[in-house]
């Protein structure tokens, strides 16, 4: 008997078989069947459809010299296509492409100097399924039937200048103009869903970057009088950057860039494949997105240590909402129009802004001082309902708002103590050559502040949109609490020396404290976590032996980590603006953890590389009277070494490379409950890896070796051990063609 699921799909092969039987099967022997039906839709024995169907692609390509390039592609797969091992997929597919570009420019006069291509582009995608999707119906049954199919069509259009003008006209506008027009039209169509956008958008930027144009920043007489100073201030570096300093007169950079586009996307969701003549009625989901943005950007660098930055974005929603609705209402007085035109309402803003200042002090001191600050706005025009500007029901209706500011300043300095006593004493001597190996040490302070507000009855002003004021100004703006509010402090500083043979230490130090403050309905609570790390060092340690042991060893390296991170978290409590600097507060979590890692490497005579290492980490988490402890801890080793075996067996063109690994390692954890001192395990596991693989090449395009593991991983707290053994022979190919031209 032969038994299939999908006749029409997969049918049988029905070679061999003398004897048809069709019959039903029942379930249950009580079940009565009053009537029933059986169809055969259709038995071959032979003219068994075998048509191994057909897939073709056709490129095409057409260069008018340097004037245009046109590309087209198209290829298609029928619904009977497949490969061996296949079964058919019964859905004809069809990718056409279309691409040109058109040097308009080459039309124009070389004098002007302008580069202006014409973009078209097309790419368009059909289904023509055989069957209806998870049935056995032929599609072409069913008249009007919904295909799959998507299309997108992209025209182009840009101009802007390439030659360097040699006019101020030409150089100040021209030069970093340009310009681009765009109309791209798509579609995508499932059998249940039709979707269609349109998208028109001019861009204009202007990007020009002029040549620094400078005087001398310092009078003569100031720099005659710092020649004049004793020779520890006339000779130092401050003295000669003050007599080297340059004022530039013009920006670094100026940037303006618009864009005006109008997106229109409508999507229609259907419940059955087939076009009916109601689906005209339908009202399609619409998506209007009609915005003309602006940004401008300005860099001054006045001296090669001061700088500064402002960036303003502003977008314009030009969409026009209707009058029908409270928001519609509240929107239309919004708007504002330029020359008689009407350019909507703002929907967001933003402003950055930048100082950075870096000064020259001396030789072995480098200050630095930087600020930022950032601004957001934004209008929410999808918005329900409006909001009041009072907390009664007497005030004005608004359009819901949000905005949003940070403010980050660092204060650093690079300290070159080996400098600073060479300087004083001079090169040579004791206590120079003492200092010689200190490493320039680096300290820095960071403070991040930044609020957030949303429902807004109050139009933020410039102390706000530029973050100044003190902490309880982000936290309250004009008798309205913040969203949230954040504040983080982070202290770091690093040094370090060199040691002997070729030896190094690094030490690092870092204390962070993030505070974040919430509005509830009672006000503000504040959440507080402080990170410390301390201490933590990093040696390393290189050594090239030149003697004694060199004939066995060329190199060993070794370095060694340690490091202690200290973190708390404590308990929210509500943090109203007049409360003093001082408060207990009690601790929520406090996490310890501590971690070790050392490693060595060492080659050996004739290439032999061994190398080891060990990382232990151990941590501990309180909270809530309980302590929970984990200890890590994994050992891992590694041999390298190639060898070729004897010609007498085996003639090989390289060496074997061999690589020998052993891994170790066991993670522990248990818990202290409150009042007790038992630690009581909660898992405990245990792994073990021993790996050997062998490598080499075979000849120019093939290489192949082998890979042994063995795997023991042990579950302890669960009694489970398992153990893999795992053996493979690879070889890689490589094959290549070369280029057809």
């Amino acid at each position: 008997m032969v038994q299939v699921r999908d006749a029409g799909t997969s049918p049988p092969n029905l070679a061999r078989v003398s004897e048809v039987a069709v019959g039903i099967y029942r379930t249950k022997d009580m079940v009565q069947i009053s009537q029933a039906e059986l169809w055969v839709d259709d038995i071959r024995l032979a003219n068994m459809i075998d048509d191994a169907g057909v897939a073709a692609a056709l490129d095409v390509r057409l260069a008018a010299a340097d004037v245009a390039e046109i590309t087209f592609d198209i290829s298609r797969i029928d619904d009977k296509f497949r490969q061996l091992g296949e079964n058919p997929r019964y859905v004809t597919d069809e990718v056409r492409s279309f691409g040109s570009i058109v040097r308009l420019d080459k039309l124009m006069p070389d004098e002007w100097g302008y580069n202006m291509p014409l973009i078209v582009q097309h790419t368009g995608t059909s289904s023509d399924p055989y069957y209806i999707s998870q049935t056995d119906i032929r599609a072409d049954e069913l008249p009007d039937l919904r295909k799959p199919g998507s299309s997108f069509t992209n025209v182009e259009l840009s101009l802007r200048r390439v030659r360097r003008g040699t006019s101020l006209l030409e150089r100040a506008v021209l030069n970093p103009l340009s310009v681009r027009a765009r109309r791209s039209t798509g579609k995508d169509v499932s059998s249940l869903s039709d979707a269609r956008t349109s998208n028109r958008q001019v861009h204009a930027d202007y990007s020009s970057t002029p040549r620094a144009r400078t005087i001398k920043a310092v009078p003569q007489f100031l720099v005659d009088f710092v020649d004049w100073l004793p020779g520890f201030l006339s000779n130092s570096e401050f003295a000669r950057a003050l007599e080297a300093a340059r004022l530039r007169l013009n920006p670094q950079r100026i940037q303006v860039t618009t864009t005006l586009t109008d997106n229109l996307t409508e999507r229609n969701v259907f419940r059955v494949p087939v076009e009916l003549e109601t689906d005209s009625l339908r009202q399609p989901s619409r998506r209007v997105n009609h915005v003309w943005r602006t940004t401008a950007s300005l860099d001054l660098r006045p001296f090669s240590t001061f700088g500064l930055r402002a960036a303003y974005e502003t977008t314009r929603d030009l969409h026009d909402y209707g009058d029908s609705t409270s928001m519609g209402r509240l929107l239309e007085t919004q708007r504002r129009s330029l020359f008689g035109t009407d350019i909507g309402f703002e929907k967001t803003r933003s402003l950055r802004t930048g100082m950075d200042l870096s000064p020259v002090v001396s030789a072995w001191l480098r200050p630095r001082l930087v600020i930022l600050s950032s601004f957001d706005f934004s209008r929410d025009p999808t918005a329900r309902y409006p909001v009041r500007a009072e907390t009664d029901s007497t005030g004005a209706f608004l359009v819901p708002e949000a905005a949003s500011n940070s403010r980050i300043e660092e204060l650093g300095t690079t300290v070159d103590l080996a400098r600073l006593v060479q300087g004083l004493v001079g090169d040579s001597g004791a206590i120079a050559s003492l200092v010689a190996g200190i490493l320039p040490a680096d300290i820095s302070f960071e403070r991040e502040r930044g609020s957030n507000f949303n429902e807004l009855s109050f139009a933020p002003d410039l102390a706000y949109q530029f973050a100044f004021g003190e902490l309880n100004d982000f936290r309250l703006q004009h008798g309205t609490l913040a969203v949230s509010t954040a504040e983080v402090t982070t202290m770091t500083a690093t040094g370090g020396s060199r040691l002997p043979l070729g030896g190094q230490i690094r030490l690092n130090y870092r204390d962070g404290q993030n505070t974040v403050w919430f509005r509830r309905s009672e006000g503000q609570q504040k959440n507080q976590q402080t990170t410390r790390e301390w201490p933590s060092m990093t040696m390393s340690w290189v050594y090239t032996p030149r003697s004694g042991i060199k004939a066995l060893v060329s190199s060993v390296s070794a370095q060694m980590q340690y490091r202690v991170e200290h973190r708390q978290s404590l308990r929210p409590d509500f943090d109203p603006l007049d409360a003093p600097e001082s408060v207990d507060e009690a601790v929520l979590t406090e996490d310890n953890r501590t971690t070790i890692a050392p490693t060595i490497t060492l080659v050996w005579l004739g290439g032999i590389t061994t190398s080891a290492s060990y990382l232990e980490i151990t941590s501990d988490r309180l909270t809530s009277g309980n302590t929970i402890n984990t200890d890590q801890a994994e050992w891992r080793g590694t041999l390298g070494f190639g060898f070729r075996p004897p010609e007498s067996l085996i003639r090989m063109r390289s060496q074997i490379r061999t690589n020998v690994t052993f891994n170790s390692s066991k993670r522990a954890v248990c818990l202290v409950r409150a009042g007790s001192d038992e630690c009581r395990s909660i898992s405990d596991s245990r792994r073990h890896q021993f790996t050997v693989r062998l490598d080499t090449g075979l000849s120019e395009m093939l290489r192949g070796g082998a890979n042994l593991n063995y795997v023991v991983n042990d579950l302890r707290h669960t009694s489970d051990r398992l153990s893999q053994f795992v053996f493979s022979i690879f070889l890689d190919l490589n094959l290549f063609a070369g280029e057809i031209r």
